[in-house]
């Protein structure tokens, strides 16, 4: 009979043979939780959105959730504050909010409040030989507060839903109160500060803080005041990082993969159905035939939006980007030598089209790592997308 480890590696290596996107999904946390029998989804970092549309699922099957966030840090730690991740009733993990043993602790907690809902706040001290032995040295200290998720929950979840797929980027509040026995209250707000959405009072000095904090530019904060016994978490959750693919070949194919797996919601343009297509690209969340001046101009394009043109041919490169570079998205990058870019820069600067406006477009496209294969070309771009992201 084979060892859990064994077991796990085993089926691990044969998701690499099947699938070598997959090879992080796995191993990474099987054996770090002493062979607790906990579904292991992929593990990678998934946009708020899909931990929503997880949530929805599992409560109007009935089933509660927890959800684990990380809402204060100090010194190195593994992931931002805001980082997020769910555990269900039946042991599925999405999202993440540092790996390792932590993670294993976040676990353990969040079964018990699925067995009796509430909320708790912890911290997890990253230093030390207990993080030492394994291997896990940030050398900084993470709070995390973890809240049980029922069917009577349900409405709070679908207006969340509904009001980041509106791009408004909403503002939630969560006040913390891990001594009532219940789920936290909830305020859901415009990034003005109305409410759009309230299980509860807001008490007015609660209010005074958030509109101060908003004005700042200061979110995500956790507040906690001992004497006035107020603690809260409030966060700006923006609509999720579009990354809209111009081209449907083997670079936009590798693009797409490796975007969605870097949290982007990937959109893919091009004329020929054979090329853009759901079984082409099952990760897409939108497809599109139509010419690409319709679908352009059809798509209002913002700060959490990041063009790739990488189309068949210089002159679909060229109408491509007449258009895309009117709007505004936050990223836009095209393919090709610089030649070819000074070309296309002088036939739309003859079109009226600024200088100033086409210098920052980026081309070549991608972070200099002489890629040269789809995938290679793919991270370069990818990677040059993430640290746009973050800057």
């Amino acid at each position: 009979m084979r060892s859990p480890e064994k077991s796990v590696l085993l089926g691990f290596l044969v998701a690499i043979r099947k699938n070598p996107y997959s090879i992080h999904c796995q191993y990474r946390r099987n054996c770090a939780l002493n062979r607790r029998k906990i579904k292991i989804k992929q593990r990678r970092a998934l946009a708020l959105e899909k931990i929503i549309n997880k949530t929805i699922e599992c409560l109007e099957n009935g089933q509660n959730v927890v959800w684990a966030a990380v809402v204060e840090i100090k010194g190195s730690t593994p992931r931002k504050v805001a980082s997020r991740m769910m555990i269900t009733g039946s042991g599925e993990i999405e999202g993440s909010v540092g790996g390792g043993r932590m993670e294993g602790e976040v676990i353990e907690r969040a079964e018990e409040l699925l067995k009796e809902p509430g909320c708790v706040l912890f911290s997890v001290s990253l230093t030390g030989k207990d993080v030492a032995e394994t291997k896990m040295i940030c050398g900084g200290r993470i709070k995390l507060h973890l809240e049980t998720l029922t069917k009577d929950d349900l409405h709070f979840v679908n207006a969340l839903k509904k009001h980041i797929q509106s791009r408004r980027n909403p503002i939630l509040v969560t006040m913390v109160d891990e001594h009532s026995g219940q789920s936290p209250s909830r305020h859901l707000l415009t990034p003005g500060g109305e409410s759009i959405f309230s299980n509860t009072d807001l008490q007015q000095e609660t209010a005074l803080t958030l509109e101060s904090l908003i004005k700042e530019n200061s979110l995500p904060r956790f507040v906690e005041d001992d004497a006035k016994k107020v603690a809260f978490f409030a966060e700006s959750l923006k609509s999720p990082d579009r990354l809209f693919i111009f081209g449907g070949g083997h670079v936009a194919l590798e693009i797409a993969w490796i975007g969605e797996r870097s949290d982007f919601q990937i959109h893919v343009w091009d004329d020929r159905e054979d090329f853009a297509n759901g079984k082409r690209f099952p990760m897409a969340a939108g497809i599109y035939t139509d010419p690409c001046e319709q679908t352009i101009n059809s798509t209002d394009f913002g700060p959490n939006d990041y063009v790739v043109i990488v189309t068949r041919g210089h002159l679909f490169d060229l109408d491509v980007l007449r258009h895309v570079i009117r709007k505004s998205p936050r990223y836009i990058g095209l393919i090709g030598s610089r030649r070819k870019r000074t070309m296309i820069y002088d036939q739309l600067a003859e079109e009226g089209i600024a200088r100033e406006r086409l210098e920052k477009v980026h081309s070549p496209i991608g972070l200099p790592i002489k890629a040269e294969t789809p995938a290679e070309l793919a991270v370069s771009i990818v990677g040059e997308l993430i640290q746009v992201r973050a800057e």
